[in-house]
């Protein structure tokens, strides 16, 4: 029987995570270190020791949404990986799937394999229909990225790392037999409003590995421009987490599990969405 991931994570002394997708900067981990957890998005979990990543393989997890990316990954999953977190109910070709992990674990190797082992980890997706009771609720609209950056701020995770999450829309060199947004999305940048949504909502600091001038994720403003905020006259402070610099009002103590779908790119917007509505469809990284 598959494990419900935060039960697992319970049992992990890593304080620190990095996650790892297949944009350019996948490149840049060339011979570096990491001392702490990784979540490896997709077919980037089979590359990681090619690229001459040194890390521990028993605080690596792969993820994937879509079935497809375990089938073509394969032994190098297993060789780089502890383990694999799914959702309970996994895509299909880029499309919400109709059979839970359970079938999918009589259908495909590697699964009964992992499952076997205990190494075998899931979590249920938001807007699914077929839900496990124990499953924890994760959100993903159209990226692996954002239900990874989901899932560690709901396991409490404090301090996320990422390489390879890059926007636009190439993959690395690494991936050069791979078609990027196979999902029908025009850019990876898709996934940036909910990822800053979810670092907003929990309060957590995301940092890039490598240099992150001109990211996406993060807005840049020099030192010297930013003046001291009257909290008497403004009902909002300004919480700088590394290079990112993320609005957070003062009232919302306990923060809201359900993450903003604000559109622009400082998620000044707070309105209210239907979560079932917006998280539909295939997801990719």
């Amino acid at each position: 029987m598959p494990i419900p991931i935060q039960e697992h994570m319970r049992h992990v002394s890593a304080a620190n995570w990095l996650i790892v997708g297949k944009g350019p900067s996948f490149s840049e981990l060339k011979d570096k270190t990491w001392n702490g957890g990784i979540i490896a998005l997709n077919h980037a979990a089979g590359k990681l020791k090619d690229v001459g990543l040194k890390y521990s393989t028993h605080l690596c997890l792969a993820h994937a949404i879509d079935i497809e990316a375990i089938n073509e990954t394969g032994e190098e999953l297993l060789a780089n990986c502890f383990g694999v977190i799914m959702p309970w109910v996994p895509n299909v070709r880029n499309a919400r799937g109709g059979h839970n992990l359970l079938a999918w674990i009589e259908q495909i190797d590697l699964l009964y394999f992992l499952d076997s082992q205990d190494r075998l980890f899931f979590y249920n997706r938001k807007g699914s229909k077929n839900v496990h009771p124990l499953g924890m609720m994760v959100a993903a609209s159209m990226f692996s990225s954002e239900a990874a950056v989901h899932l560690l701020a709901k396991c409490k995770v404090q301090s996320i790392a990422h390489v390879g999450l890059d926007g636009g829309n190439k993959y690395a060199k690494e991936f050069s037999d791979l078609t990027p947004l196979s999902n029908g999305h025009s850019s990876f940048d898709g996934q940036f409003p909910n990822i800053k949504a979810t670092v907003k909502k929990f309060n957590i600091e995301l940092v890039p590995m490598t240099d992150d001038e001109g990211h996406p994720l993060y807005e840049h403003v020099p030192p010297q421009e930013l003046d001291p905020v009257p909290q008497d006259t403004v009902p909002e402070m300004l919480v700088t987490t590394a290079a990112a610099t993320i609005t957070v009002d003062e009232d919302d103590e306990e923060p809201n599990e359900e993450l903003s779908t604000a559109a622009d790119e400082e998620l000044e917007n707070e309105e209210e969405f239907d979560l079932d509505e917006l998280w539909k469809g295939g997801a990719d990284e």
